[in-house]
Formats: C-alpha cells, sequence, structure tokens
C-alpha cells in the first residue's frame, strides 16, 4: 500500500483486519488483493458516531500507525457485504447505513478505547413502532436512509437501531427485505406482471436480486412459487 510516497507491506492472510491510521490523508493506493475490503472511516464518521452515543471522542483505532489483527467479529462483518461485491447497485441503503453504523461502534469499542457506553433502553413507543414500518412500507422501491428514520422517531441512530430490534425481534433493514418479499407475493398473483416488473415494483435492482433474495428466504425461486400458487 502506498501512502503519502511511503510503502507499507504485510502479508495478508484470510479474515485478517489491518489498521492504518493517518490523520491527514492526502494520498493512498490500495494494492491488496480482489477479495479484500477496504473502508476508509473519517474522523467527521466517528465523532458523528460518539455524539449519537453519547460518549467522548476518540481520536484513532489500533495500537500505533500500522496494526493487524484477526478478529472473528469484523471478519463476520465483512461477509455481510461481500455478496455485493459483483453486484454492489443491489445493495440498500439502509443495509450499507446499518453495516457501516455497526462497524464504527465495533471499532470504537474494541479497538478505540470507548469504555463508557449509553444504556440501552427499552423498544420503540407505538407511534414510533408505527410511523417506522409505515415509512419503510412507502420506502420499498426508493429505499431511505437510516438515519432519517431515526430523526422521524426523534431518536438518535444507534438508539433507534437498538430500540427497532427490540420491537420487532429484527434490524430495520431485515424489515424492509421481509417487507419487499411480501409485495413480490402479492404481486406475483398477477398473471399480466412480468417477475422483471414485480422485481421494480417490489423494491429490487432487477429480476436476479428479487430471485436471489426470494429463494433464500421462501425456499423457491418466484417462477416456482408463482406456478405453485396459480396451478
Amino acid at each position: 500500500m502506498f501512502l503519502d510516497s511511503r510503502y507499507y507491506s504485510h502479508p495478508v492472510r484470510k479474515g485478517e483486519t489491518h489498521f492504518l491510521y493517518v490523520s491527514d490523508l492526502a494520498h493512498i493506493d490500495f494494492t491488496t488483493p480482489r477479495h479484500t475490503q477496504e473502508v476508509i472511516l473519517q474522523q467527521s464518521f466517528m465523532r458523528e458516531i460518539a455524539d449519537d452515543l453519547e460518549v467522548p471522542h476518540v481520536t484513532s483505532l489500533g495500537r500505533g500507525l500500522y496494526h493487524v489483527t484477526d478478529d472473528p467479529i469484523l471478519r463476520r462483518l465483512a461477509l455481510q457485504i461481500y455478496p455485493f461485491f459483483n453486484d454492489p447497485e443491489t445493495i440498500d441503503p439502509l443495509l450499507a447505513d446499518q453495516y457501516m453504523w455497526s462497524l464504527g461502534i465495533y471499532l470504537r469499542a474494541h479497538y478505540g478505547g470507548l469504555a463508557v457506553r449509553r444504556p440501552i433502553r427499552g423498544g420503540l413507543s407505538t407511534w414510533q413502532e408505527r410511523i417506522a414500518k409505515e415509512v419503510i412500507e412507502i420506502s420499498l422501491v426508493g429505499g431511505i436512509a437510516l438515519s432519517e428514520l431515526a430523526g422521524i422517531c426523534g431518536l438518535r441512530t444507534s438508539q433507534f437501531c437498538h430500540a427497532f430490534k427490540r420491537s420487532t425481534g429484527m434490524a430495520p433493514y431485515q424489515w424492509l427485505k421481509q417487507r419487499r418479499i411480501a409485495r413480490a407475493k402479492d404481486l406475483l398473483s398477477n398473471r399480466q406482471m412480468s417477475i422483471a416488473e414485480v422485481a421494480l415494483t417490489s423494491g429490487f435492482a432487477d429480476q436476479a436480486h428479487l430471485t436471489r433474495t426470494f429463494a433464500h428466504l421462501i425456499g423457491a425461486t418466484p417462477g416456482v412459487w408463482r406456478r405453485q400458487i396459480l396451478s
């Protein structure tokens, strides 16, 4: 890796996480293999996390300028978005936000000295849960940012994520995905709509995206499922 005219090299082993801390980034070139992920966490985002959690700011991660670790939690987080590498347009803004906040909070807590955490409170109130679900429902096609959902409910982002999961039993993006599948099922009962049209009307990027998600959650492709219910 080339960073401001300096070259950093370390063997890349499967599952490893490499931290590089720079206070003022001017230029960087990654020369890592295709199967790696490079994530730049800006100081502004790190401050946003601290403000959201109502804790002191942390200015660095890892130990020193360059640090390598083998962390199973980070590996698990990375695998969540690995399926989108070859089809990046199918990743939903809500999932992307959820991933970055989970990654940022975990890194801050375990590698940035984030020792004080705000106590986790209960779930959403009745009106908050109702409006969150309604907004997700009308955002199936266009998508919505996690911060927008939280703001509508009058909550901070991390607080909203915890509260939503406590109330519904699933993370916001999981709820969104389930609702898209529910809409797709309704539309598949209409013989006049092609599966490609069903995909776009349900909020999926394309027919292939719908097929993958549908088969994973339902256990059958949309075409097979449609034939079964219409036969």
